[in-house]
């Protein structure tokens, strides 16, 4: 089962083919914190709401707002460290402006992993 914002939809993202099942969510992000805010969008409230126990692989601050929502909701959460793929964060970079990273570990890393 997926949960996933309309903008994939509407962006024409490319789907898992290992999902049997997609819901979309009406949202105008991809999820995470609304900007100025301390709630999840749309569609990271109903990814936490409706499980029951989380597995994050990496991950940045889209999974790091959730992971950590679900830990707040009483919800077991493993973390599993894992480098992001270093082309799309340079290219992430790149498109917002941002000097290129050198710590591909990303956001989830340094909240979520034992012992940060």
């Amino acid at each position: 089962m997926g949960i996933v914002s309309t903008l994939a939809r509407e962006e024409r993202v490319a789907l898992s083919k290992c999902v049997d099942y997609v819901f979309f969510v009406k949202d105008r992000t991809w999820g995470g914190q609304v900007p100025g805010t301390n709630h999840l969008s749309p569609t990271s409230a109903a990814i936490v709401e409706s499980g029951t126990s989380f597995v994050a692989i990496g991950g940045g601050d889209v999974t790091r707002d959730e992971m950590l929502a679900a830990r707040q909701a009483g919800r077991p959460v493993t973390f599993i460290p894992a480098d992001m793929n270093h082309e799309i964060a340079r290219e992430k970079a790149r498109k917002r402006g941002e000097a290129e990273p050198t710590d591909f570990q990303g956001s989830a890393h340094r909240a979520l992993a034992p012992g940060t």
